[in-house]
């Protein structure tokens, strides 16, 4: 009798130092069941909320959907660069592989993509935008539609799989490509962006949880892991499984160079909106961010000029 009364008052304080736990967080932190603790958020400007702002600010959308469509050119731009870069006998096969990034990957994300990118729910739960476009603004962007929000997230989509083909080009057939960046966006691209970027939004749509990779204290503010990293690891994998080119040991020169140049610019131009843009708003930080943006290529092509 003794002992069941111990583990009674045992079970007892566990369950207060859990609730005392759960409720005595910084507005910083959220308290995350797994760890029994609490979880420092990677932006403290996105900690968790009673109530989701639903303001519509006219100016940030303005703002996302530009930078949606200065997006949006980056992956012809790929297209032109790599065209422009590869041999004449691939330059079409290799544009291609850009633009048909755009329509299928567009499609799927549309599909289910999206929702499996920043569901939290369910794989499912957001197909076909269903019921994004009725969300409170705020809840990814500030003072945003979250349709527009879905629209500028894909935009990053279909870009990676471009940046991807650049190491399988010569290597695979165009029919075979595109089988695997419809699987490769679905088994790779879609939960790495849930890890990262995903919020978990309660019956109230207001944003509890990270995902997994965002709780330990990882930062992607533009797409530096989820679209660049995994689209290099995704090439790499690609060339090392399909094997060499067709034309292996002959030299490739770029055959077009003003290609090459129209593709750098459209890269540079919509780069503005893919680092800046991913503020989510018009302020500041976007202003650093696309000033950051034009200093880097301008100080990497100065280099490379005088080298």
């Amino acid at each position: 009798m003794s002992q069941s009364i111990r583990l009674l008052v045992l079970a007892a304080a566990i369950a207060i130092a859990t609730a005392a736990n759960s409720t005595s967080c910084l507005p910083s932190q959220y308290f995350d069941s797994t760890f029994n603790d609490c979880i420092n958020y990677t932006d403290t400007g996105m900690k968790t909320a009673g109530v989701v702002d639903g303001t519509l600010d006219n100016g940030n959308t303005a703002w996302m959907l530009a930078s949606s469509a200065l997006v949006m050119i980056m992956t012809p731009g790929v297209a032109f660069f790599y065209a422009g870069l590869a041999g004449e006998d691939m330059a079409s096969n290799t544009m291609m592989m850009s633009f048909m990034s755009m329509a299928l990957v567009s499609i799927q994300f549309w599909i289910f993509g999206y929702s499996a990118a920043f569901g939290s729910t369910g794989v499912f739960s957001w197909a076909f935008y269903n019921h994004v476009e009725k969300l409170p603004s705020g809840v990814y962007s500030q003072g945003t539609p979250h349709i527009v929000y879905a629209f500028f997230q894909t935009q990053f989509a279909m870009i990676t799989p471009a940046l991807l083909s650049g190491g399988i080009v010569g290597r695979m057939k165009f029919g075979s490509y595109l089988l695997f960046i419809l699987l490769w966006t679905s088994v790779v691209y879609d939960p790495l962006a849930h890890w990262m970027w995903s919020l978990h939004l309660d019956d109230s749509w207001a944003a509890t949880a990270y995902g997994w990779e965002a709780k330990m204290g990882s930062l992607d503010f533009a797409g530096g892991t989820v679209i660049h990293i995994s689209s290099g690891f995704g090439a790499l994998a690609a060339a090392l499984v399909v094997g060499k080119r067709y034309n292996h040991g002959e030299p490739v020169k770029p055959h077009n160079v003003p290609l090459v140049m129209i593709g750098t610019t459209l890269l540079w131009f919509g780069w503005f909106g893919f680092n800046a843009g991913s503020q989510g708003a018009a302020d500041g930080i976007a202003a650093i961010a696309a000033i950051n943006t034009h200093l880097a290529p301008s100080a990497g092509f100065l280099t490379w000029t005088l080298l």
